[in-house]
């Protein structure tokens, strides 16, 4: 089975920042893969500003598609 490109889709401060980003994935089923140091419940990530920041990587034909929710969820109201 061919393994699917990723492109870099988000870098997220923080992991609360990451896990909304996810749960809004998942709810589009786009499938993510997260990168960074210090993730996890007990990472620092959870204790504020991670440094360099946390990627979240999606399929590159998912790109467009995460972008859309990303947006979604930054417009106000």
């Amino acid at each position: 089975m061919p393994q699917a490109r990723l492109a870099k889709h988000a870098t997220c401060n923080t992991g609360f920042e990451v896990d909304l980003l996810c749960v809004a994935l998942d709810a589009k089923a786009i499938p993510y893969l997260v990168r960074g140091m210090n993730r996890g419940m007990d990472g620092a990530g959870y204790q504020g500003v991670i440094p360099g920041g946390i990627d979240v990587l999606v399929p590159e034909d998912a790109l467009e598609a995460a972008r859309s929710v990303l947006a979604s969820h930054l417009e106000p109201g």
